[in-house]
């Protein structure tokens, strides 16, 4: 069974428990790191992927970031950064220039990259994708609020292990 550490979003209980519902219906072992508390090293050690979802870059230490690394690509394990304040570089978030940073398919902007969309932002799929398969063709929910991010084409070319999930 795959071992998921997820971090960020509320306490259990909490009005951002979004990911965590969906996380409780799958088959496979997580634990959650609530954003109030550091991502530990040992963990890591453990398992096969990690969300950071809204987890600000002061909860994950060098050691912890450096492990992350090493599960990713000497390991072959997952990464997903979910976005939110704490995510990408919104309010105090910090990757830029980060060892996580340097394993998404994405760059950081050196500035707060949150776009809040007050009257919400409605999904229009124009094109096929892989990140969006399996999800319905129709009927997106509605969005508030996204990160900024720079998409960087090339880096899943590599092979080095960005991109790779722990499926």
């Amino acid at each position: 069974m795959k071992k998921i550490i997820y971090c960020g979003d509320s306490p259990v209980g909490g009005p951002a428990n979004y990911l965590l519902g969906i996380l409780q219906t799958l088959p496979l072992h997580f634990v959650h790191v609530p954003p109030s508390r550091d991502l530990s090293p040992l963990a890591v050690d453990r398992c096969d992927a990690v969300i950071l979802s809204d987890y600000w870059k002061n909860r994950v230490s060098a050691r912890a970031e450096e492990k992350i690394r090493s599960m990713v690509v000497d390991r072959k394990g997952g990464l997903l950064m979910v976005g939110g304040w704490g995510s990408y570089t919104g309010l105090n978030a910090g990757w830029s220039g980060s060892i996580i940073e340097s394993l998404l398919p994405v760059r950081c902007l050196k500035k707060d990259d949150r776009r809040n969309v007050w009257t919400g932002l409605l999904v229009n799929r124009r094109q096929k994708h892989l990140i969006l398969k399996g999800l319905p063709e129709s009927n997106f929910p509605v969005l508030c609020g996204l990160n900024g991010p720079s998409l960087v084409w090339w880096m899943g070319r590599l092979g080095h292990g960005a991109g790779r999930s722990a499926g």
